[in-house]
């Protein structure tokens, strides 16, 4: 290899790593922008009374779309909160059942696993959104909740 080619080869190879290295470093810059703007959400902020939309996500399912209440209270298990879901049905309150579930307040999510899914929320300020997901990884509904006032 003529001495002219091995000097562009290296131009072309430092070019190709100056170039990784600014791909790399926009990637973590951006990536910390994002851990930034995940505000971190202290616990007692959680509780109380969360209102929005529960969706379902497999139509064919005997899943139905409803109006949610979810009640955020202390847990008496560290590290957890309690969860009360309620259904709003002709302008009632029907209890689904309380799940303790855990808490990262550094990512704002709240999580439980179960035999049949996953329920995870991610609280950002007023508003919280989460899905359940089977076991075999699909989305069976979306929730979309405003905190209350």
């Amino acid at each position: 290899m003529s001495l002219s080619a091995r000097r562009k080869w290296w131009t072309v190879l430092l070019g190709l790593c100056a170039l990784a290295a600014v791909t790399i470093s926009a990637f973590a810059i951006g990536n910390n922008n994002f851990a930034r703007s995940v505000a971190q959400q202290d616990v007692d902020s959680l509780y109380g009374s969360w209102v929005g939309d529960s969706i379902c996500q497999v139509k064919e399912s005997a899943c139905h779309d409803e109006k949610a209440l979810y009640v955020i209270t202390k847990s008496d298990t560290p590290g957890k909160v309690s969860v009360a879901g309620y259904r709003i049905v002709d302008g009632k309150s029907v209890e689904m059942g309380t799940i303790d579930f855990s808490y990262n307040p550094k990512t704002g999510v709240l999580s439980f696993e179960y035999k049949s899914g996953v329920w995870q929320f991610t609280v950002k300020g007023e508003k919280m959104e989460g899905t359940l997901t089977t076991p075999d990884k699909v989305v069976f509904r979306r929730v979309t909740l405003h905190k209350q006032p």
